[in-house]
């Protein structure tokens, strides 16, 4: 569409309102692939009686049709070319009214879903529990009399955006940390609903949601399922509901890479192996938080590393060194993750390992957030 800026049929109000048009286009935060862009320049030609022509502007100029369309395209058969322009023309005799707002999965589908605008009271809590499957943050529980309940949230939603910042490609963590600044303030949020108008799922939601479906979260576990595949080294499983930042010194001795495999099992060898690295231990500080592990260095208060708990897939120690730790974590959510590290940290006993497992894995129960 940039190129055929240069090359449009002399039309001065056309020809100003296609390159509005495209700087318009661009502006939208919200869309972040070239077709979600076309998509979006189609749905303004609509509304602006601009299609047909776009369409005859590219027809006269047959060398940039041709570096984008074969033979086989509408725009290089005659007989096809003219029926299509009639409909064009046709096109142009209706008005269309779109909400060019709704454009957040534009790169994903033609169909257009439902958006809300919700605004919630101030609250403490807002009830809800949100996973990042594959860039967005979607809603995987909602709990019942709650505060998200009550502004229509629902399972299978996804957060757009909060308080007007895009939530594409953002972490969970970051959505914690953004309400968190608020809390005691009304809080907005833009929501692109799981189901369509017509009561259809909405595909890009949907396929999202069976990731989420294969690993459901679950309120109120008892001890006995509180993540005991997360935690190596203990027979027990943790019961711990920190809502503070709890900071202890470690050593930290380096970290293994363990492949594909983020699993428990993999802890015991982890700890093992980076023992006999040799490496100079570090002092550092590991800040557990509601939301990730911030390591510090103790010497110059450098951050050296965050890791998010939807991140992080497991944790443990070896029976024969219970002063040490060691955690799991990919470079994205585990369900995704394709790569994996073991990190493994000294503590100054036994009885703070153990608080500092139980906290982690408390942190990433079913690699969910609480907001």
């Amino acid at each position: 569409m940039e190129a055929l800026a240069r090359r449009l049929l002399n039309d001065n109000r056309q020809r100003l309102a296609y390159v509005h048009g495209i700087t318009f286009v661009k502006s939208f935060k919200k869309i972040n692939s070239l077709q979600g862009y076309g998509r979006q320049f189609i749905r303004f030609s609509l509304m602006k009686r601009l299609l047909l022509y776009t369409i005859q502007s590219l027809i006269a100029n047959p060398s940039v049709a041709k570096y984008w369309y074969d033979d086989t395209s509408v725009f290089r058969n005659k007989a096809m070319k003219e029926t299509f322009i009639d409909i064009l023309k046709e096109l142009g005799k209706h008005v269309f009214d779109l909400d060019l707002k709704n454009c957040s999965f534009l790169s994903e589908s033609w169909l257009i879903p439902e958006i809300r605008l919700v605004d919630i009271v101030p609250c403490k809590e807002l009830g809800l529990v949100v996973r990042t499957v594959n860039n967005r943050v979607m809603v995987a529980s909602v709990r019942a009399n709650s505060a998200a309940e009550d502004a229509g949230i629902a399972y299978g939603d996804t957060l757009d955006d909060v308080l007007g910042i895009p939530l594409l490609k953002t972490k969970p963590a970051k959505v914690a940390e953004l309400l968190g600044r608020n809390i005691g303030r009304p809080v907005s949020f833009t929501l692109v609903k799981g189901k369509l108008r017509n009561g259809k799922d909405f595909p890009p939601s949907s396929e999202r949601m069976a990731v989420i479906s294969a690993d459901p979260y679950k309120e109120d576990l008892n001890d006995f399922d509180r993540a005991p595949q997360q935690l190596a080294g203990f027979e027990e499983t943790p019961v711990h509901a920190s809502d503070t930042i709890a900071i202890y010194s470690a050593k930290y001795y380096g970290k293994v890479n363990v492949g594909e495999d983020g699993g428990v099992g993999v802890i015991e060898d982890s700890v093992l192996e980076v023992l006999k690295q040799g490496n100079e231990p570090k002092a550092v500080y590991l800040n557990l938080s509601e939301t990730n592990i911030v390591v510090t260095d103790q010497e110059t208060s450098k951050v050296l590393g965050v890791h998010s708990f939807t991140e992080t897939s497991a944790c443990g120690q070896r029976e024969d060194c219970k002063h040490f730790i060691a955690f799991v974590s990919g470079e994205s959510s585990c369900a995704l993750a394709k790569n994996f590290y073991c990190y493994v940290y000294e503590m100054k006993s036994e009885r703070i390992a153990k608080v500092v497992l139980y906290s982690i894995a408390d942190g990433f129960i079913r690699t969910v957030w609480f907001v």
